[in-house]
């Protein structure tokens, strides 16, 4: 493998590395498949619904959560992409049902506050 140099215009080609685990498929492997970029229509739509719905604070939970369903989301978030070098490694699990309601006061709180500071377009 050859290192790329600090000016890529004046460096040979760089034979990326493939992943070990994950998609091992590079570029050139797809190249020749265009439809293997694609996500398929129906992991399209779950992702636009993930990210419709991402960091929405007005919906709260009043039973408890499993200790599975926790646990996938705990899995999920950590191999999440990081949004503005920004990695949500802090995770909370709340269990008390009067500390959740102080938690969704202040949110809605905070919520209408924000609304307000809003120009009518």
């Amino acid at each position: 493998m050859i290192i790329p140099d600090e000016n890529p215009s004046t460096s040979r080609r760089w034979n990326r590395p493939i992943p070990r685990i994950g998609d091992t498929t590079s570029s050139a492997t797809r190249a020749a498949d265009p439809t293997g970029w694609s996500l398929g229509d129906q992991v399209q739509q779950g992702l636009d619904t993930a990210i419709d719905t991402r960091r929405d604070i007005r919906r709260y939970r009043h039973d408890d959560v499993s200790k599975e369903l926790v646990n996938t989301v705990l899995w999920a978030g950590h191999r999440a992409p990081s949004v503005g070098h920004s990695q949500p490694w802090r995770f909370i699990v709340v269990r008390d049902g009067d500390i959740r309601d102080r938690a969704a006061v202040m949110a809605d709180r905070e919520r209408l506050r924000q609304a307000d500071l809003l120009t009518p377009g």
